[in-house]
């Protein structure tokens, strides 16, 4: 059996058009946003429940806010880009190093990235924080690009 493992990027783009530019080849980085490349961590259940973690949200309300993983380009393509929710940009940015190495250590006996270690985690998170801080500065949102 076969297994295709998706390409997955985030990065920040200024609205829904412009993260579309993340659809060319080679991805976000390939359009010049700054990616950060994230192997295997999907943007509908695996930051959903880092959303949960981060706001204190239940995950239930995660997943039913419309802003989270919206798909913005078209769902049949073998790429695509969903919005991370602004809620999540917003509990990344305002995490600290101690929060970003707790809600590691719990995101990681989440079944979906049980297979990554706590340390990989947090640096990921760090990534992202940074990220999440520079579009809070650019008053831009989160994306992911999705790719098999």
């Amino acid at each position: 059996m076969i297994v295709v493992v998706p390409l997955i990027d985030y990065f920040a783009a200024a609205d829904d058009s412009d993260a579309l530019r993340g659809l060319v080849p080679g991805g976000p980085a390939g359009a010049g946003f700054p990616a950060i490349p994230a192997k295997g961590i999907d943007p509908a259940v695996a930051l959903g429940k880092l959303t949960a973690i981060l706001t204190g949200r239940r995950y239930d309300e995660v997943v039913a806010d419309p802003h989270h993983c919206r798909p913005i380009s078209d769902e049949g393509a073998e790429s695509l880009v969903v919005s991370v929710a602004d809620v999540l940009r917003d509990a990344l940015a305002r995490a600290d190093n101690s929060r970003l190495a707790d809600a590691a250590a719990e995101w990681c006996q989440a079944d979906e990235v049980a297979s990554v270690d706590a340390a990989h985690l947090i640096g990921l998170l760090t990534e992202l924080r940074a990220l999440a801080l520079d579009a809070l500065r650019t008053d831009s949102h989160l994306y992911c690009a999705w790719t098999l």
